[in-house]
């Protein structure tokens, strides 16, 4: 891979942003369906509320000093009657109906300690008990 530094000052510019937040250190990669123009899973609101809480749980973990997780929105995913749905990565682990108080199970028991949270789960490569 080039150096950055010897590169273009964008790609150095990117790098720097990246850095900080968090890209290449990251634990986790939520992605979370916010398609509220076409998304008919569910209201617009709901994705808001759901995006507002995803960033504000992502920041207390990197200012607690854990490693980063990253989020990102989504298109439409094509998965209806479930939303908002958050997919964590590298898991490979979807949750739907994900509110403000899903989130938090998703952060309090899947990212911190590594278990599923089963009932909310609409798709996995994972062993679900």
């Amino acid at each position: 891979m080039k150096d950055v530094k010897n590169g273009k000052p964008e790609v150095a510019s990117a790098a720097k942003k990246a850095v900080k937040l968090g890209f290449g250190r990251s634990s986790h990669v939520l992605v979370i369906c916010m398609d509220r123009k076409t998304g008919k899973c569910c209201k617009g609101e709901a994705m808001a509320e759901a995006w507002k809480h995803l960033k504000t749980r992502c920041r207390e973990l990197r200012k607690a000093g854990h490693a980063p997780v990253i989020r990102i929105k989504s298109a439409c995913l094509d998965i209806c009657k479930a939303g908002p749905i958050i997919g964590v990565l590298p898991d490979d682990v979807w949750y739907g109906f994900c509110t403000p108080a899903v989130i938090d199970r998703i952060f309090d028991e899947h990212l911190a300690k590594g278990d599923i949270v089963n009932e909310y789960v609409i798709a996995s490569n994972q062993q679900t008990s």
